[in-house]
């Protein structure tokens, strides 16, 4: 969550798209702890597929889950969208999704990967085919 929010403050999303695989109750606090940090995610900004089983959550498919960014995008203000789950297999979707609606999107496996390599003193603008994150530092 460090390295999202690094990544929220760099782009300085105010409005932000909330697509995860949890329970209501956990979404629910995710959404009001960004909401305590200035960041709104609005209803409509926000889709969660209430799963509880872990490995579960790994055989989401790339249909479901374009189909919960676009949801999430189309006809709301959302700023930007996290795919807000490190068991998701999402992070090679990231350039798709930015292609297609124009809006960066942070994944919480490339997220941290881009951090890393920053802390490490990599030039992360020589990674290719990760998204816009990886363009600005």
């Amino acid at each position: 969550m460090v390295a999202l929010n690094k990544a929220l403050q760099l782009f300085n999303v105010k409005r932000l798209g909330l697509v995860t695989p949890y329970l209501d109750d956990v979404q629910e606090a995710i959404i009001k702890n960004y909401a305590g940090a200035g960041i709104d995610i609005s209803l409509g900004m926000e889709r969660h597929l209430g799963v509880a089983k872990n490995t579960d959550i790994a055989v989401i498919g790339e249909k479901v889950l374009d189909g919960l960014v676009r949801e999430v995008v189309e006809g709301t203000e959302a700023e930007a969208v996290t795919t807000f789950c490190t068991n998701w297999v999402a992070a090679q979707r990231v350039e798709y999704w930015e292609g297609r609606w124009g809006l960066p999107v942070f994944d919480t496996v490339s997220v941290v990967v881009w951090d890393m390599l920053r802390m490490g003193g990599f030039d992360v603008k020589t990674v290719k085919g990760w998204g816009s994150l990886f363009k600005k530092s």
